[in-house]
């Protein structure tokens, strides 16, 4: 039986693709609409993005509950493993929360 190993065509061919890359090669102009867009919500100070865990930009702190509840356990001095797992977050997600935050 042959080598399944270079199944998919690479590049705008392979119908599942990298992503939404291949609507630049057919719709050129929407790359620089996207990036125009992205930029006047910079300058008018609006969100960009995904939310990071524990933030909620419409909240008055910055924070949602769980970003609450991680600031103040590490606060009692808790160890990191122990907020990861009450929290359900991984302990690298706990770690760059409170970096962000300047509690680590």
């Amino acid at each position: 039986m042959p080598s399944q190993k270079h199944r998919w065509r690479s590049g705008k061919d392979n119908p599942i693709g990298k992503g939404p890359t291949h609507l630049f090669v057919r719709k050129p102009w929407l790359k620089d609409q996207i990036r125009d867009t992205l930029r006047n919500r910079v300058a008018q100070g609006l969100a960009v993005g995904r939310p990071r865990k524990g933030e909620d930009p419409s909240s008055d702190d910055g924070l949602n509950t769980e970003g609450r509840e991680v600031l103040m356990l590490r606060g009692l001095k808790m160890p990191i493993a122990e907020i990861a797992r009450r929290i359900k977050w991984s302990r690298n997600s706990v770690k760059k929360f409170l970096r962000r935050w300047g509690k680590r």
